[in-house]
């Protein structure tokens, strides 16, 4: 099965709010679509002091994923080791087995990176 770029950059979006479907806007996900993706863009907290052209370095999360990610730096931070050690792997085993059935994929398909950098530097390690 072939993935095109825009359907996986859909399902990098979808992924961290699975299970929160109302926060993303309804419609369809064609590039014309202009009402679909101001309901992406709405999702982000722009400040007017700054123009990013450079994305490559630091992206900005939407509102979900950032409460989502909040919501983990605060339970790792309070279960410290012990959720590394007993809680980590399963939750990993778990977002990996939901993104793979949200792809159409098998979980051996998926492989998480801690960037773009490492991801392309395992794929170049591979060939």
């Amino acid at each position: 099965m072939e993935i095109s770029r825009r359907q996986m950059m859909i399902g990098a979006a979808v992924v961290p709010v699975a299970g929160r479907a109302a926060v993303l806007p309804t419609g369809s996900a064609r590039p014309d679509d202009e009402a679909y993706w101001a309901g992406i863009a709405a999702q982000y907290d722009i400040t007017p002091d700054v123009i990013q052209l450079e994305n490559g370095n630091w992206g900005m999360m939407a509102r979900p994923v950032l409460d989502r990610y909040e919501t983990a730096v605060r339970r790792v931070n309070r279960e410290t080791s012990y959720y590394a050690r007993r809680g980590l792997t399963p939750d990993l085993i778990a977002v990996r087995d939901r993104v793979a059935a949200k792809m159409g994929v098998a979980p051996q398909e998926i492989a998480f990176t801690r960037n773009a950098t490492e991801a392309l530097k395992a794929l170049n390690w591979r060939l």
